[in-house]
Protein backbone atom coordinates (compact mmCIF):
# COMPACT_ATOMS: atom_id res chain seq x y z
CA UNK A 1 0.00 0.00 0.00
CA UNK A 2 2.68 2.36 0.53
CA UNK A 3 4.08 2.04 -2.88
CA UNK A 4 0.84 3.18 -4.02
CA UNK A 5 0.60 5.70 -2.03
CA UNK A 6 3.82 7.39 -2.59
CA UNK A 7 4.71 6.67 -6.27
CA UNK A 8 3.20 9.62 -8.44
CA UNK A 9 1.63 8.83 -10.77
CA UNK A 10 0.40 5.43 -9.04
CA UNK A 11 -3.35 5.89 -8.67
CA UNK A 12 -3.12 6.24 -12.89
CA UNK A 13 -3.89 2.45 -13.31
CA UNK A 14 -8.21 1.06 -12.99
CA UNK A 15 -6.40 -2.02 -11.41
CA UNK A 16 -4.19 -0.15 -8.26
CA UNK A 17 -7.66 2.10 -7.32
CA UNK A 18 -9.18 -1.22 -7.45
CA UNK A 19 -6.68 -2.69 -4.91
CA UNK A 20 -6.15 0.57 -2.69
CA UNK A 21 -10.20 1.09 -2.15
CA UNK A 22 -10.93 -2.67 -1.81
CA UNK A 23 -8.20 -2.56 1.20
CA UNK A 24 -9.50 0.49 2.81
CA UNK A 25 -13.19 1.07 1.57
CA UNK A 26 -14.66 4.02 0.01
CA UNK A 27 -15.58 4.56 -3.17
CA UNK A 28 -12.88 7.54 -4.13
CA UNK A 29 -9.29 8.52 -3.63
CA UNK A 30 -9.43 12.43 -3.48
CA UNK A 31 -5.25 13.44 -2.87
CA UNK A 32 -2.32 16.04 -3.65
CA UNK A 33 1.21 16.12 -4.02
CA UNK A 34 1.26 15.73 -7.68
CA UNK A 35 0.35 18.84 -9.26
CA UNK A 36 -2.21 18.72 -11.55
CA UNK A 37 -0.31 21.33 -14.28
CA UNK A 38 2.68 18.58 -13.98
CA UNK A 39 0.74 15.74 -14.83
CA UNK A 40 -1.01 17.80 -17.81
CA UNK A 41 1.89 19.31 -18.61
CA UNK A 42 0.11 22.75 -18.73
CA UNK A 43 1.61 26.39 -16.94
CA UNK A 44 -0.14 25.74 -13.19
CA UNK A 45 -1.75 29.10 -13.72
CA UNK A 46 -4.57 27.75 -15.99
CA UNK A 47 -5.48 25.10 -13.95
CA UNK A 48 -8.74 26.13 -12.20
CA UNK A 49 -10.46 22.70 -11.24
CA UNK A 50 -8.99 19.35 -9.86
CA UNK A 51 -8.09 16.71 -12.06
CA UNK A 52 -10.52 13.46 -12.14
CA UNK A 53 -9.51 10.11 -13.25
CA UNK A 54 -9.81 6.61 -13.07
CA UNK A 55 -14.08 6.43 -13.97
CA UNK A 56 -14.27 9.45 -11.37
CA UNK A 57 -13.15 7.52 -8.49
CA UNK A 58 -9.76 9.23 -8.16
CA UNK A 59 -9.46 13.27 -7.93
CA UNK A 60 -6.44 15.11 -7.56
CA UNK A 61 -6.83 18.25 -5.83
CA UNK A 62 -3.04 19.25 -5.88
CA UNK A 63 -3.04 23.35 -7.56
CA UNK A 64 -0.05 24.15 -7.45
CA UNK A 65 -0.11 27.19 -5.42
CA UNK A 66 4.09 27.28 -5.03
CA UNK A 67 3.97 27.53 -8.85
CA UNK A 68 1.72 30.50 -9.39
CA UNK A 69 -1.35 28.63 -9.74
CA UNK A 70 -4.49 30.45 -8.73
CA UNK A 71 -6.07 27.44 -6.62
CA UNK A 72 -9.21 26.59 -6.20
CA UNK A 73 -12.08 25.58 -3.43
CA UNK A 74 -13.66 22.51 -4.24
CA UNK A 75 -16.81 20.48 -2.23
CA UNK A 76 -16.28 17.29 -2.34
CA UNK A 77 -20.17 16.53 -2.59
CA UNK A 78 -20.38 17.79 -5.73
CA UNK A 79 -18.20 15.33 -7.46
Amino acid sequence: MLEILSDRGGLTEGGTVDRLLDRLGGERVVHGHTPVALVLGVDPRTVRSPLVSADGRVTNVDHCLFGGGPGFVLELESL
